[in-house]
């Protein structure tokens, strides 16, 4: 009989790590695992874990631990609310036989206390490079430790915040995959060019480094060009969209700048991109959307910070620029705009990279390894 693996996922939206887990899902061997997850409401995600035949237990119960949750009176009630939600997550395990619970992000807590209440054992999916939290997330960092069979990282960026600590071979370095179809044609240039950045529109992202660097290209190239931002608001971050366009109207480049919200289709867009730009302002844990940019043979630029160096090595499959640094960026971009052959030529290059070390059924095989190591 197969093992029941449960994935306590923490929002049914379809960024980051929703996308990871439906790639992890369509490559999971289902003869050996019957895979379920927890949610906690509705949202995108929903209708492609229906199109996989992947049971979902509802879980209203679920909070994440935002940023923003962390920073106000919020917490307090975060906190006393984890036992009930983990005593409610314990009865869902044991009604549905889980065998194993598996936590996609870091951020939510109850996986791991509702794993340990029903006694089986746990894994801790580790997609974050959190920051000091002002002195919290070395109490969570231990919370980790203690609750987790094996923590999976995606990056060795991301491991690196348990150097030195847990027990040998607690800690694994996963990196996540997607689902390889056939190469496309070479990408014709679009008129005008179109420079993408995807995620949703936080800081962190470095949606305002970019329309920076784009009001510094010589205003020729920037009538033939446009940027388009992809993605909706973070919780408790519902004022940036504002600020962005305060921004783009500042620069004096409202025209050349689209606001496109949240797409679900980003296979699509990604076709229609010239350029990819993650200029990301602090550690990202891997940068997923960068690989989707590669895989479709989109060029990308990116700051050198966090996982991304270890997807990116530049001036090969991708240039990389020093974060925060709009004028770096800017020259990059210039440079880039002004040469499709060499766009061609990081846009194969990088579709060799997620050929031949970022494929889903590499990371299916690495994830049910680690499913042995505690199962056995």
């Amino acid at each position: 009989m197969p093992q029941r693996i449960l994935y306590v996922q923490h929002t049914a939206d379809l960024y980051g790590a929703s996308r990871a887990l439906l790639n992890l899902l369509g490559a999971l061997d289902r003869s050996q695992y019957t895979p379920l997850v927890a949610l906690p409401g509705a949202g995108p995600l929903v209708a492609h874990l229906h199109a996989l035949d992947v049971p979902i237990i509802p879980a209203p119960y679920l909070q994440t631990l935002w940023g923003h949750i962390f920073r106000s009176w919020r917490l307090a009630p975060f906190i006393v609310s984890q036992l009930p939600a983990a005593l409610l997550l314990r009865r869902a395990i044991l009604q549905h036989d889980i065998t194993l619970v598996h936590s996609n992000v870091w951020t939510v807590l109850t996986g791991a206390f509702g794993a340990r209440l029903a006694g089986v054992p746990h894994v801790w999916h580790i997609r974050e490079v959190l920051p000091r939290m002002g002195g919290m997330k070395a109490g969570l960092v231990q919370i980790t430790l203690q609750n987790a069979a094996r923590i999976v990282c995606i990056s060795q960026a991301v491991a690196a915040q348990f150097a030195g600590k847990g027990r040998t071979g607690q800690v694994r370095v996963v990196y996540d995959g997607l689902p390889l179809g056939p190469r496309i044609a070479a990408h014709s240039p679009t008129v005008p060019l179109r420079i993408g950045l995807v995620g949703r529109l936080h800081p962190q992202k470095g949606q305002g480094d970019l329309l920076r660097a784009f009001a510094m290209l010589p205003p020729a190239l920037r009538q033939q060009s446009r940027v388009l931002l992809v993605g909706g608001a973070s919780p408790g971050q519902e004022h940036v969209a504002a600020e962005l366009a305060q921004l783009a109207a500042t620069l004096g480049i409202v025209g050349q700048v689209e606001f496109c919200g949240f797409v679900e289709d980003t296979a699509q867009l990604m076709q229609s991109l010239d350029v990819l730009v993650l200029p990301a302002t602090r550690a990202e844990g891997l940068g997923g959307v960068l690989l989707e940019a590669m895989a479709a043979q989109v060029p990308v630029v990116a700051t050198a910070v966090g996982g991304i160096r270890e997807i990116v090595t530049h001036n090969v499959n991708g240039l990389l620029v020093p974060p925060q640094q709009p004028a770096a960026l800017a020259a990059v971009l210039e440079q880039l705009l002004r040469a499709p052959e060499r766009r061609q030529c990081l846009a194969q290059a990088g579709r060799a990279t997620v050929e031949q070390r970022f494929s889903a059924p590499a990371m299916a095989h690495q994830i049910a390894q680690v499913y042995t190591d505690i199962l056995n």
